[in-house]
């Protein structure tokens, strides 16, 4: 009887181990790597490792020997708030691939129970590197072709100021020209008066002097017209700081960043796609520093507000020569909301399921390609974790919110 149960219970744990050969073999070609953890965080299970590492390296070691520093905290995080309150969590992490350049990935965290008890978790990170590499070409051409588009708007705006820091310099170099004449007249005057001349003709010719130089006029300009060069200056200043710091490529990594300074640059740059149609008005609160991806969310940011433009030219008319793009900012608990609107036509009930679809576009030929509100709502909420939706009324216009994480992470 012995004898017979111990061949019993070898066949048993042959059968077992058969199993979790064949569940294993099967795992090793999921699309993910999939990392069970004890609540401590060492590797009890992984299904592939990158070519770099040795599987069995890499059981028994921690989990977070194979992430930068800069992640760990936050997978230390995750891992706690699984193994504490039971609930999956969701985050973004890097390692470093077997060509020594940076891999992202998508990674799940949930509980793992045994007898109801939390024993431990496992980890589903799927490779996203590729997507994020077309993402950021996508974005990449969609801001070349922004900022062409742009580029002839925004030498109307510098040429504007410049046109009258010209027309001023040349009343100024008039003015210079004229004060010289006067004051080698008075020189003159001063030495006649020393050889003797007679003071009522030294005074009556400084008179004389004075009036051809028209000194009431030039006093009343000369100051003005220092003014509006200082003025315009400082609007083109204005204008190619602000299209820096949008064009700028910025941190690969996330930094915090004044949201509102953001917003007032990329409506400087955007200037001439709006200004013959719509009033901006702007309600901007006291808001933390946000940590996100600066260049994405201007462009996210831009791409809307250039949305609204076209959206209120498609409705202006003699009766209601302009309309009005409305942005303004809060702070909400541990996120902070943009609002967008528009005073345009708004959108029809047919499309509004589509307006966030990739290529689709309602603008006639050559004035839209559809990806603006496509890779303005992928970078909210694939890049940053935030949420990207919107009011509509028709007729009325349309409001966008962008609802972004203070902490840039998800």
């Amino acid at each position: 009887m012995t004898s017979a149960t111990f061949k019993v219970g070898d066949a048993t744990v042959e059968q077992e181990r058969a199993a979790r050969q064949r569940l294993e073999a099967v795992l090793e070609f999921a699309p993910a790597f999939i990392v069970a953890v004890s609540p401590q965080g060492t590797i009890d299970f992984i299904n592939r490792t990158l070519p770099q590492h040795d599987k069995k390296d890499v059981l028994g070691a921690s989990w977070l020997h194979y992430f930068p520093a800069d992640r760990q905290a936050i997978m230390s995080e995750a891992l706690r708030k699984t193994v504490e309150t039971g609930t999956t969590q969701n985050f973004e992490t890097t390692t470093t691939g077997p060509d020594g350049e940076t891999r992202w990935f998508d990674s799940q965290i949930a509980p793992v129970r045994i007898g109801g008890v939390i024993a431990g978790a496992v980890l589903v990170s799927q490779d996203v590197t590729e997507r994020k590499r077309e993402h950021a070409e996508l974005l990449a051409g969609r801001q070349m072709a922004l900022l062409g588009t742009l580029a002839a708007g925004v030498a109307h705006e510098i040429n504007t100021p410049i046109q009258y820091v010209g027309d001023s310099l040349l009343f100024l170099q008039d003015a210079s020209g004229d004060l010289l004449q006067l004051f080698e007249k008075l020189q003159g005057l001063r030495e006649g008066a020393l050889t003797g001349e007679p003071l009522e003709d030294v005074v009556r010719r400084a008179a004389l002097a004075e009036q051809d130089a028209d000194l009431p006029y030039l006093r009343e300009n000369i100051p003005q017209a220092f003014e509006r060069c200082v003025e315009g200056l400082n609007r083109v200043a204005t204008i190619v700081r602000s299209l820096k710091e949008f064009a700028h490529p910025g941190h690969q990594e996330m930094t915090p960043i004044d949201v509102n300074r953001l917003i007032q640059n990329t409506l400087t740059i955007a200037v001439n796609e709006y200004k013959y149609v719509a009033d901006v008005e702007t309600d901007l609160g006291e808001l933390p520093p946000v940590t996100c991806h600066a260049g994405e969310i201007a462009q996210a940011v831009l791409n809307i507000v250039v949305n609204a433009a076209h959206a209120i030219s498609d409705v202006v008319c003699a009766s209601r020569p302009r309309g009005v793009i409305s942005v303004s900012t809060r702070h909400e608990g541990d996120t902070v909301l943009i609002a967008i609107g528009d005073t345009g036509g708004g959108i029809p009930e047919a499309i509004r399921a589509r307006i966030f679809d990739p290529f689709f576009t309602t603008k006639e030929v050559g004035k839209g390609t559809g990806q603006g509100l496509a890779i303005a709502n992928a970078t909210v909420r694939e890049r940053h974790a935030g949420e990207l939706t919107f009011q509509t009324k028709v007729p009325g216009g349309t409001t966008f919110f962008i609802r972004l994480p203070i902490g840039g992470e998800p």
